[in-house]
Parts: C-alpha cells; sequence; structure tokens
C-alpha cells in the first residue's frame, strides 16, 4: 500500500499543478472581457484535446518512447 502512495501522491500532484495552470489562464482572462474569456476556453480545449492528445498517442502508436517525455515537458 506504501508503495502505491508513493506513486499516487506524485502523480495527483502532477495533475493538479497541470489544471491550475488553465484555472489560472482562465481567471485572468475572466477579468478582462467575455470576448476573450471564450478565446481562451476555446484555445486551451483545443490544445487538450488535439495537440497533447495526439502527440502522445503518435509516439506510443510509433512504440518510440523516447519521444513521449519530450512531449509531455512540453506540456
Amino acid at each position: 500500500m506504501a508503495a502505491i502512495g508513493k506513486i499516487s501522491g506524485p502523480t495527483a500532484l502532477t495533475g493538479l499543478v497541470m489544471y491550475s495552470r488553465s484555472l489560472v489562464s482562465m481567471l485572468f482572462l475572466g477579468r478582462l472581457a467575455e470576448l476573450e474569456l471564450a478565446g481562451g476556453c476555446l484555445a486551451i480545449g483545443f490544445a487538450n484535446i488535439t495537440g497533447y492528445s495526439v502527440l502522445s498517442g503518435h509516439s506510443l502508436l510509433r512504440q518510440d518512447h523516447s519521444v513521449l517525455p519530450v512531449t509531455l515537458s512540453k506540456v
């Protein structure tokens, strides 16, 4: 059980930090105006759905696992 805690703790923390970056961006964009907030939401959503998913999936399908850490470090 302790081994699972050692793995899940940093994984959960990484997820929270990554999503908090989007949250802070949305808070700042929301202070500007509604149009900027809508544009920021669309841009972040588009990048999350297409960009990161496609790059991660592409490196996994190619069985070239050396590309995956580079791809995820740019997130």
